[in-house]
């Protein structure tokens, strides 16, 4: 895998707001911050946020519950990835062995996957183990979608 993102693994870039309008104040609920990773600072409910203020991310220490891996696959690589089509819908991860898999758990530890967690989408294929599995051989790109546990 190259230096230079791929447009599936390309992270969004933020626009320039600096001549945006004084944002009105959004209140969130606890729970709804939680969803999305983030904490409030306070033990008191989720203050109202104005422009400039924002509430610290949740630590890493517990993985998202869901995410999307690219893995770019080139001549000579091995993906490094053995898994189980026994039920027939997903792919179960068994183990991260060495190659493109664990060089992306290395530089995307906030998306590392391994042992139990389960990949449901290949490319967009869904629902047919063996017909991912099929597109993780044959694919170049792979666009995985991965479900923890």
């Amino acid at each position: 895998m190259g230096n230079s993102p791929t447009p599936c693994c390309r992270s969004s870039t933020e626009a320039d707001t600096s001549d945006a309008p004084e944002a009105q104040p959004v209140v969130h609920s606890d729970t709804s911050l939680k969803q999305h990773g983030w904490t409030s600072t306070s033990a008191a409910p989720a203050p109202s946020l104005s422009r400039g203020q924002s509430f610290k991310k949740a630590d890493k220490t517990e993985r998202e519950k869901e995410f999307d891996v690219c893995i770019v696959k080139t001549a000579g690589t091995r993906l490094g990835l053995d898994v189980d089509l026994s039920d027939g819908v997903q792919l179960i991860v068994d183990k991260i062995a060495p190659g493109l898999a664990e060089e992306w758990n290395a530089a995307n530890p906030d998306k590392k996957f391994g042992r139990g967690d389960r990949i449901v989408s290949v490319n967009g294929v869904q629902g047919n183990a063996q017909k991912m599995a099929e597109a993780c051989r044959k694919g170049t790109t792979l666009n995985l979608h991965v479900l923890v546990g």
